[in-house]
């Protein structure tokens, strides 16, 4: 019966040593850290096996003497034992490892030598991984040759070996969190300690002069809540830190301010210098259109008009791409939704080179973080919208200068023209109040709005936050966050070049002329009020007063509206 109860203690002591025997190097350090505190405590157990060897060589051990004196081991064994099995059936190594070792330090209630011993246990198997933690949280750098840390370093970049180009995509995936290896103790804080280390990665490579503070070499701690005030304190200067280098030394505002004046239209001399210069080459087949000699035409542009006192002119650049702005929001509203297969690719033979074209804007690390690849196809987005604007009212501003010539016309014959006159003007005044509610009523209140939030946030994921608010704004008020509602747009753009290009190019008898001036008219006032319905519902639907401003501009502009 003695031999009985002591049997568990013989095939516990030999699955801990067998567990303690096969675990490697690829296990990990945290692990490696637990053999060698589980060692320590398999060393105690065989120097009293060594201690009961000599007295049954004495004659002085009996079986009640050996299950007396081996009750503190078998309960030692029995918790080695079960903390082992429990790692084995879940494979954890990291911070899986000691999220089970702090569940059982939580867990040993009453019994204070099982909490003596765990708690040893997890403070000796913690070491490595608090010292990569604190790498992290005070350096900005992974050293981890055990893959134990929560956060994973997805590019291991060479010494002074810098990528000229990166984005939102390093920014999100370089660096990630491992969620299956985040201590459960460290669960709350995961998001700071990933944000801290890599606003730090980011100071360290693009600011060789910056100041680190003293390493805090961190242990742990039974109670989760200590860490708060350490986190907290790294996560306040990384942040501070990295805003000001953006703010101060890379000058984000002024990177924003270039790229508000090209692709938001405001420096609308630039716009016209360049349209004037291009606008021809434009005008053309995409497949015709030689992105070289745009990119001559838009740097003599620049030269010629007030952008030439941008220190950042330089950074802008022509981008043909290979879909209109129609089907680029098409595919964007298409994804991950059953028509997406729909928008994978353009017929670019059916494009001209107005509807492939944009600006690109090139910046270094770290101001890319904020001008990204996906920050940026958001303002080609608009720009595209503003650019075709302002080409239709360029058209219909042509058609004014040429139709002038009909003032030294007879009366009789004059009069054939006036419906022309009117529904000309009833298009410009459309494409002006668009303009001007674009630019003037969403346009330069979220600006204002967005350098404004900036001053006031403390990290730099804020900044990134309160841009692409600003832009989603921008975007949804300016009309191109609902498909229908663009396409609506499109075709009436397009009636009106239509008008235009008709009017610059007259050929027809007089019966001819007044029909075909009846037709458009018909096709404008049916399009515009398919397009204010929609818009009325927009702003039912969405509470959106901003956009219900159309209605009241274009209803004081058109009789068309009256009778709508």
């Amino acid at each position: 019966s003695l031999i009985q109860r002591l049997l568990p203690l013989a095939s516990n002591y030999s699955s801990v040593v067998a567990w303690c025997e096969d675990t490697t190097f690829e296990d990990g350090l945290v692990n490696q850290a637990l053999v060698a505190g589980i060692n320590l405590l398999l060393s105690d157990y065989t120097l009293l096996v060594c201690q009961l060897e000599q007295s049954l060589m004495r004659g002085e051990l009996t079986l009640h003497q050996l299950h007396h004196q081996l009750q503190p081991s078998k309960h030692v064994m029995e918790i080695l034992y079960q903390l082992v099995s429990e790692i084995t059936a879940h494979t954890a190594r990291g911070g899986t490892t000691l999220s089970i070792l702090h569940s059982r330090l939580i867990h040993c209630g009453s019994d204070p030598k099982s909490e003596k011993i765990v708690q040893f246990l997890t403070e000796l198997a913690a070491k490595p991984f608090f010292d990569t933690l604190s790498k992290w949280l005070y350096r900005g750098v992974i050293v981890d040759p055990g893959k134990d840390f929560f956060v994973e370093d997805h590019e291991v970049l060479e010494k002074n070996c810098l990528p000229v180009e990166y984005n939102d995509d390093y920014w999100e995936k370089r660096y990630c969190l491992r969620v299956g290896k985040i201590p459960s103790f460290l669960s709350r804080h995961a998001d700071t300690i990933l944000r801290t280390g890599k606003y730090l990665n980011v100071i360290q490579q693009c600011d060789k002069t910056a100041k680190w503070p003293e390493i805090v070499h961190l242990s742990y701690l039974h109670n989760a809540e200590h860490y708060q005030p350490v986190f907290t304190a790294a996560h306040q200067f990384a942040s501070t830190t990295l805003l000001r280098l953006l703010l101060d030394d890379r000058d984000l505002i002024g990177h924003l301010k270039s790229v508000k004046k090209y692709f938001l239209m405001e420096q609308g001399d630039f716009i016209n210098q360049f349209l004037d210069l291009c606008e021809h080459e434009l005008d053309q087949s995409v497949d015709g259109v030689e992105p070289a000699r745009l990119e001559s035409l838009l740097e003599l542009a620049a030269r010629t008009s007030s952008a030439n006192y941008d220190q950042y002119k330089d950074n802008l650049s022509v981008a043909l791409l290979p879909y209109d702005l129609e089907f680029q929001m098409g595919k964007i509203m298409a994804i991950d939704t059953a028509d997406e297969l729909d928008f994978q690719s353009c017929d670019t033979s059916l494009l001209c080179g107005l509807d492939a074209f944009a600006f690109g804007y090139h910046v270094e690390w770290p101001v890319s973080l904020v001008l990204n690849h996906k920050a940026l196809a958001q303002y080609q987005m608009l720009f595209r919208h503003f650019f075709y604007c302002k080409h239709i009212e360029r058209l219909l501003s042509a058609v004014w200068i040429t139709n002038k010539q009909t003032k030294f016309l007879p009366g009789e014959e004059f009069k054939v023209y006036h419906p022309a006159f009117g529904l000309r003007q009833k298009m410009m005044n459309l494409i002006q109040n668009l303009s001007y509610y674009m630019s003037v009523e969403v346009i330069e209140p979220a600006w204002v709005g967005l350098v404004s939030a900036i001053s006031n946030c403390l990290t730099v994921d804020e900044v990134l936050s309160k841009h692409g608010d600003f832009l989603n704004s921008c975007l949804h008020d300016c009309l191109l966050s609902n498909t229908q509602l663009l396409a609506t747009v499109k075709k009436l753009l397009s009636v009106c070049k239509d008008f235009a290009q008709y009017m610059q190019n007259l050929t027809d008898t007089v019966e001819d002329f007044v029909e075909d001036i009846k037709r458009y008219d018909l096709q404008f006032n049916s399009v515009l009020v398919s397009l204010l319905d929609r818009i009325s519902q927009l702003g039912r639907d969405n509470y959106n007063e901003k956009v219900l401003n159309i209605l009241h501009r274009s209803a004081l502009n058109s009789r068309t509206i009256f009778r709508y």
